[in-house]
């Protein structure tokens, strides 16, 4: 869960920004923090992952449209809402963003 990647961050940063392919094969909430984290607020901690949103963001994407099955769209959009609900004004703007570019632009069938 969320615990698990926050603890991993520090490492998986330089390995994601290195090898942009993998992105495809973490879990959803993984690749939902680390565009969370992409958006956020900490300056030049983040800078490795700026360059890696537009993976990030079609990963999160395909995640939460179900294009890697049902318990990966729930699992991503577990992680948004907790974000989109919780206290910290940063964390629900960035969760809002996500979700907006995610899926907001999306066409919405009759």
């Amino acid at each position: 869960g969320r615990s698990a990647i926050e603890r991993a961050y520090d490492w998986l940063i330089p390995i994601v920004s290195s090898h942009p392919a993998i992105i495809d094969r973490l879990q959803p909430s993984a690749s939902c923090f680390l565009l969370l984290r992409a958006y956020g607020v900490e300056g030049d901690k983040n800078r490795e992952l700026l360059s890696l949103t537009g993976p990030l963001l079609l990963h999160v994407t395909k995640c939460l449209t179900g294009e890697f099955g049902e318990h990966h769209a729930l699992l991503a959009m577990e992680l948004l809402l907790q974000d989109i609900a919780d206290e910290n004004s940063d964390r629900r703007r960035c969760a809002r963003k996500v979700l907006q570019e995610a899926v907001g632009d999306a066409k919405v069938l009759d």
